[in-house]
């Protein structure tokens, strides 16, 4: 069974086929994954042709995720778009000038943003509350009544584009009258999503930090996946 992968993962090169995937379906998804992770997003069509022409050793996610995080550091532009990105995807909201200022000082990657706004978003309720607020206007144009925010509130902290994603699934399915829900759509406009050997998902589970589980999303916790599969979520600029 594959999983679902928004944000990055790899798994280890085999001459043998992994769950009836060659060993170049294997290597792609680990380049996808691997900018999912680092950057946020997925890679260009010229991007995925390079390092597929490239000699790769040992864990491809987790070697590529390392070379973007180094090659942020030497292209700001690409480093301030990625911390927008992180923003956007967690908050609801993209920083101000001064956010992006201090935090260009960080070697980070997407997925130390999102974790990060992740850990504030859980001791910070208002911020929280906010995000929450955030999706269900771009979303469904309303704010979200009493029992909604009580459902996500008692989610713990999740971000922005997971409650985003949710809620869109919700509307999808007729459901906006009440949108108290945590179905995941893969397919969410709100995020970017690819699918996945089992062993690219676990590498990625361990860059992000967390136990495997229904879903592993930076900054977010465990959402149902329409369908039933497993998710890594990511988040798109939506």
């Amino acid at each position: 069974m594959k999983k679902f992968f928004l944000m990055a993962g790899f798994a280890a090169l085999l001459c043998t086929t992994v769950f009836g995937q060659s060993a170049d379906d294997v290597k792609r998804q680990s380049i996808q994954a691997s900018y999912l992770l680092a950057l946020g997003k997925k890679p260009t069509t010229a991007e995925v042709n390079y390092w597929m022409g490239q000699s790769i050793s040992g864990d491809v996610v987790k070697t590529l995720y390392e070379n973007h995080r180094k090659w942020l550091q030497s292209n700001p532009e690409i480093k301030k778009d990625m911390i927008r990105r992180s923003f956007k995807n967690s908050y609801g909201r993209l920083p101000n000038d001064s956010e992006i200022a201090t935090n260009m000082q960080q070697a980070w990657t997407y997925t130390d943003w999102m974790n990060n706004h992740g850990a504030w978003l859980k001791k910070t309720p208002s911020d929280y509350e906010n995000a929450i607020k955030f999706a269900y206007q771009n979303v469904l144009n309303r704010q979200p009544s009493s029992t909604e925010l009580s459902f996500w509130k008692g989610k713990g902290a999740m971000a922005y584009y997971v409650v985003a994603s949710c809620v869109e699934q919700c509307k999808t399915s007729g459901k906006s009258a009440n949108c108290a829900s945590n179905v995941f759509s893969s397919s969410s406009r709100f995020a970017d999503a690819i699918s996945v050997a089992p062993s690219v998902a676990a590498s990625a589970n361990g860059i992000i930090g967390q136990a495997s589980g229904n879903v592993v999303a930076p900054g977010g916790g465990n959402v149902i996946s329409a369908g039933g599969g497993n998710v890594i979520a990511a988040g798109g600029m939506n």
